[in-house]
């Protein structure tokens, strides 16, 4: 759907399957250390289930595309080399990587290599991966709105291990009739239309369903496919498109031919405004509605707040960022207050001392109704609310930036200065210093007192926990101490200890489930060694899952945790506690070299 007001996200959450216990793999030596961050990665999709594995893949192979510009790459690697890599060491984790490779490869020499070495292998896996060449479009439909700007085309998947699995494809007509977003949901085509309707309907609209002949799916998918490739649209990537074009082109040529795409049409019919005048006009209406609906939810009491006499201003600077960031969707990623905190607020506000105060303190509640109004899951309303605990030091420090003040100042000078802006090399390199420090530490004023000093030996502090916790915090923490003594390791216990008793104050209910405290002691360790590089310093998690008799890994209890206290945290990303009374005295250490490293470079 092309405009959704005041929330409504299409994308609903996650969800993992449960897998029974691993069969031993052969021990990873043969891997580098930035091979074996991968594996453990393949290995966490491995085990997510559907399909989670081949998105994984789709997105790496999308990546090694050679006709596919990287800024981030600009030397990446050739497909050959990872393959090779996946070749040289024989393991379950690289023989599912082999296999799902093998399937989506256009590249039939490389599939054919891998086919080989394949047939040598007896790594069992999960049937979503090893029977990944059988998956197909069984059914498809389209959601039809009424004066909408796009298409959304829902197929239902169906193959070994696969069950309750669609794929969402957005195709977009403004820009020329070109898929604009890819998603999995983890639903069946029936329940995807109910769920979607239910959407549309929250919305203010009214939604059809109608079923797609499958040879015009894949037309329609090709002819969009092919235009995304070609014309310069300008849609940036987003968090699984262009990531699953492999996967979808993979799906695409298991439908059949001879269907009707999409007719020639000019997109200029879809526009309801043009680039300039129009396009402000049109935000500054949305915008203006968007801020008047969030006061009038404080007047009814929506929040506890107070009314300010800058929350006018401020309430309509919030809903000018949130349709620049969020276009479509009016969900709060951790992400996105950090560029409204530190990229956007700072210079599309006055800087006036009370309005700039007042924006963290208003912003909460904003957020608050965004999530409320769209349906969105209080976990991330959890996590947005952490971000903004996060970034407002940084904020509040950018008032009075020179840099930022300038900026302030072109933006409100209506001439604008010729030429390409000049980066100041200084501010940029300042700027990610301290959103590193923010991310590792807590603050940027932290890494003052920051040394390398291994962390004491602590006994459990229960202070403040609700008495019917306690005792399975401290089973769990015993728990704790029995791996740890694994390496005779009293920082990794002590970190534990910290971590364990500051989850059960932000979260009891974590503690009151029926739940194994074995896997709540190994989700703590596994925190503790990813946010300590633990895994790579000879502390692999079989081993933690061994000692506490876990069949698959704690990592999701782990998700649980870290959402409880804040902390952002993806599948195969960097974990950061922001807490440097979580980190060992070797982590510490290397941050307190990184730290001199640019201070030698850049100057203090």
């Amino acid at each position: 759907m092309s405009k959704r007001k005041h929330g409504g996200s299409r994308r609903p959450p996650h969800r993992s399957a449960t897998r029974g216990r691993q069969t031993p793999r052969e021990h990873e030596t043969g891997l580098s250390k930035q091979d074996q961050e991968l594996a453990n990665g393949i290995r966490e999709a491995m085990r997510a289930g559907d399909l989670a594995l081949a998105s994984l893949m789709s997105a790496m192979l999308d990546i090694l595309d050679p006709s596919v510009e990287v800024d981030e790459l600009p030397e990446k690697p050739l497909l050959s080399d990872l393959v090779d890599s996946f070749l040289d060491v024989s393991i379950a984790e690289t023989t599912a990587a082999l296999h799902i490779i093998a399937t989506l490869t256009t590249d039939e020499l490389v599939a054919a290599r891998i086919r080989r070495e394949l047939s040598n292998r007896r790594h069992p896996l999960p049937l979503d991966v090893a029977g990944l060449a059988e998956l197909r479009v069984v059914r498809a439909t389209q959601m039809v709105v009424p004066n909408d700007v796009g298409d959304d085309l829902i197929l239902e998947l169906a193959g070994a291990g696969v069950r309750g699995i669609c794929l969402l494809v957005y195709i977009d007509h403004r820009y020329g009739t070109v898929v604009k977003d890819a998603f999995l949901m983890p639903s069946s085509l029936d329940d995807a239309v109910a769920e979607l309707r239910e959407i549309a309907a929250r919305e203010g609209h009214w939604a059809d369903f109608v079923p797609v002949d499958l040879a015009d799916a894949r037309a329609r998918m090709q002819d969009a496919i092919r235009a995304y490739e070609t014309i310069d649209h300008g849609i940036p990537p987003g968090e699984t498109w262009p990531g699953l074009r492999p996967l979808l082109r993979f799906l695409i040529r298991g439908l059949p031919d001879g269907g009707t795409g999409y007719p020639e049409r000019d997109p200029a019919e879809f526009l309801t405004y043009d680039e300039d005048e129009e396009f402000d006009d049109y935000l500054e209406m949305e915008a203006t509605e968007l801020a008047h609906d969030f006061l009038e939810s404080l007047d009814d009491g929506a929040a506890d707040i107070g009314m300010h006499p800058a929350d006018h201003d401020l309430a309509h600077a919030f809903a000018l960022a949130t349709l620049d960031l969020l276009e479509e969707d009016y969900r709060w990623e951790p992400g996105d207050i950090k560029d409204l905190l530190t990229q956007i607020l700072p210079v599309l506000l006055s800087g006036e001392p009370e309005e700039y105060a007042r924006a963290p303190q208003l912003l909460p509640a904003f957020v608050g109704y965004c999530h409320h109004t769209g349906g969105v899951p209080r976990k991330a309303t959890r996590l947005a609310l952490a971000a903004i605990d996060r970034w407002t030091p940084a904020f509040l420090r950018k008032r009075d930036d020179p840099a930022v003040v300038r900026e302030r100042e072109l933006l409100e000078d209506d001439d604008v200065v010729d030429g390409e802006p000049v980066i100041d090399l200084a501010r940029a390199v300042a700027e990610l210093r301290d959103e590193s420090l923010i991310r590792l530490l807590g603050s940027p004023e932290a890494a003052e007192t920051l040394d390398a000093r291994p962390l004491p030996d602590e006994e459990l502090d229960v202070s403040g926990l609700p008495e019917d916790i306690i005792s399975r915090v401290r089973h769990t923490a015993e728990l704790i101490g029995g791996v740890a003594a694994l390496w005779d390791d009293i920082e990794l216990r002590t970190a534990c200890r910290r971590l364990l008793t500051r989850i059960a104050r932000a979260d009891a209910e974590i503690f009151r489930r029926r739940s194994k405290d074995e896997t709540a002691a190994g989700a703590i360790v596994w925190i503790i060694l990813k946010a300590n590089d633990g895994t790579r310093a000879g502390k692999p998690m079989q081993q933690v899952m061994d000692a506490l008799g876990l069949r698959s890994s704690p990592s999701q209890r782990a998700g649980v945790m870290l959402d409880a206290i804040g902390v952002e945290h993806t599948a195969y990303g960097q974990l950061t506690l922001g807490d440097p009374g979580l980190l060992t005295a070797s982590t510490r250490a290397r941050i307190r070299t990184w730290l001199d490293l640019m201070d030698e470079q850049f100057g203090e």
